[in-house]
C-alpha cells in the first residue's frame, strides 16, 4: 500500500491459500506502480489486484482460480502499455475487470467462468469505465473465452471504448440468453475481426450473438 515498485518480478510461486488476492497493490498516490514489472508463471488461488499501476507490466503463462475475479486492472492516466498473455484463468469473478487502459493486449489466454458467477457486468472480459473514455486501443485476441453453464453472460463488455479490436478468439455463450460481445453506447470504433462462435450448450457453431449499442 502506498509504494513505489518498479521492475518487479514474481514468478514461479505456488500459492494454494490466499483468501484475498494474490498480488494486490493500492496505490493512490503513487503515478507509476510496478514500472515494467512481471508476473509470470505462477499458481494461485485468487488473483491480482492492480489499482493506479503504470507502464509495461506483463502477466504471462499465470494460472488462476479460486473466488474474485482473476485479473483487476487500473492505470493511471498517463500509463500504457499492459500484456497477458498465454494465461489459464477459471475464476468465478471472471478473468479480467479493467477500468482504465492504453494499449492493453489480452491474447492466448484459457477463458472459462466455473461456478456461480460473481464478476461485474456479467461478463467474462470487461473494459468498462467512470463515466469518460478511458480504454484506447485495447487488443483482445486469440483467446478462448467459455461462459460455460452461465446462462446470461456475456464473453466480452466493451463501456467508455474507442479503438478496440476483437479478432481471432474462440467465444462460447448460451444460444438464446448469453451474448459473445456486448458493445455499450458509451464505446465507438470496435473492430470485430474473424472470430469464431459457439454455443455453451452443445458446443456447437452458432451464429454471432453480438449487441451493438455504440
Amino acid at each position: 500500500v502506498n509504494q513505489y515498485l518498479s521492475k518487479l518480478k514474481i514468478a514461479n510461486v505456488i500459492a494454494d491459500t490466499v483468501t484475498d488476492y494474490f498480488v494486490k497493490l493500492v496505490n493512490p498516490t503513487n503515478v507509476d506502480g510496478l514500472f515494467t514489472s512481471v508476473f509470470e508463471d505462477n499458481w494461485s488461488l485468487n488473483g491480482y489486484y492492480l489499482e493506479r499501476i503504470g507502464d509495461s507490466v506483463v502477466l504471462q503463462r499465470n494460472t488462476v482460480t479460486g473466488a474474485g475475479v482473476s485479473v483487476y486492472l487500473n492505470q493511471v492516466s498517463t500509463a500504457a502499455h499492459v500484456i497477458l498473455r498465454d494465461n489459464n484463468m477459471t475464476s468465478v469473478g471472471g478473468a479480467l475487470d479493467c477500468v482504465k487502459s492504453a494499449s492493453l493486449v489480452f491474447e492466448n489466454n484459457q477463458v472459462e467462468v466455473a461456478g456461480t458467477f460473481t464478476g461485474v457486468n456479467s461478463a467474462a472480459v470487461s473494459l468498462d469505465g467512470d463515466g469518460v473514455l478511458t480504454h484506447w486501443g485495447a487488443k483482445i485476441r486469440n483467446n478462448n473465452i467459455n461462459c460455460q453453464s452461465n446462462a446470461t453472460l456475456r464473453c466480452i463488455y466493451l463501456e467508455f471504448a474507442a479503438a478496440v479490436e476483437i479478432e481471432g478468439n474462440n467465444l462460447y455463450c448460451h444460444p438464446s440468453t448469453g451474448t459473445h460481445i456486448y458493445i455499450d453506447a458509451n464505446a465507438r470504433d470496435v473492430y470485430v475481426g474473424n472470430n469464431q462462435y459457439f454455443s455453451t450448450v452443445d458446443g456447437t457453431d452458432i451464429q454471432p450473438r453480438i449487441s451493438d449499442n455504440g
